[in-house]
């Protein structure tokens, strides 16, 4: 592996790998319920974040450790979590209806 030396494709090459990053981290988040916090700066020199399920709740486990969360914190991070699930859901039922209507346009087309 080597430094990208042409800049358009070292922007390219960074936007998807965090979109790739970003899809892994919400996979674990969401398969071994965890929270997870990325922070990285691009090569343009602009922050990029990626957090589940809150900004306060990750950072706060992450401070103190062996401190339980509190029952509110607890209830807003399993609504977010759901809320998130949701979310992901409908985006799949979307994708499968854009697939379906591409489908059936290509089909009328031929």
């Amino acid at each position: 592996m080597k430094k990208i030396e042409n800049e358009d494709a070292m922007f390219a090459t960074f936007t998807n790998r965090r979109e790739g990053l970003y899809k892994k981290a919400r996979e674990l988040a969401t398969e071994c319920n965890i929270d997870i916090r990325i922070m990285m700066v691009s090569p343009t020199s602009k922050p990029h974040s990626f957090l589940h399920p809150i900004d306060n709740a990750v950072i706060f486990r992450f401070q103190n450790l062996d401190m339980q969360l509190s029952e509110s914190t607890n209830l807003e991070v399993n609504a977010t979590r759901n809320k998130v699930n949701q979310l992901k859901n409908r985006l799949e039922e979307l994708d499968v209806i854009e697939y379906i209507t591409i489908a059936k346009k290509t089909l009328m087309t031929k």
